[in-house]
């Protein structure tokens, strides 16, 4: 889950639902739909979509992002990989074919440039 609250802390029940919904699954990732979202970003993810497709196999019509729930034992396998350098959101798909997306609310990044809400509010 990102800092800036574009991911509602109420839609966690969601992944937490659909992980008690669907046993077989690994971990529930949040995706949204991105109609608010500029078209440079649009184009950027598009391209984004299209290398991680090629590069680590990712399915059509996934959504790598930060809000998700793992079960336990994916955790603990991530946890164990040796990588100097992880790359989270395509670790998970690789370690399970059992990880979904679930459909969640998403605001607008409310705040200029690249600060967070959070940032803001602490004066940082």
């Amino acid at each position: 889950m990102d800092d800036d609250l574009q991911q509602w802390p109420e839609e966690l029940g969601k992944l937490l639902d659909a992980l008690k919904e669907h046993p077989e699954w690994d971990a529930a990732v949040g995706s949204w739909h991105r109609d608010h979202e500029s078209m440079t970003r649009r184009v950027g993810s598009w391209v984004h979509a299209r290398v991680d497709r090629y590069v680590h196999g990712t399915p059509v019509g996934y959504r790598h992002t930060s809000f998700r729930l793992l079960r336990r034992p994916l955790a603990d396998a991530l946890v164990e990989h040796g990588t100097r350098t992880p790359v989270l959101s395509p670790m998970v798909r690789q370690m399970s074919s059992q990880v979904y997306n679930v459909e969640v609310r998403h605001s607008e990044r409310r705040t200029a440039g690249r600060r967070s809400r959070c940032a803001n509010r602490r004066g940082g």
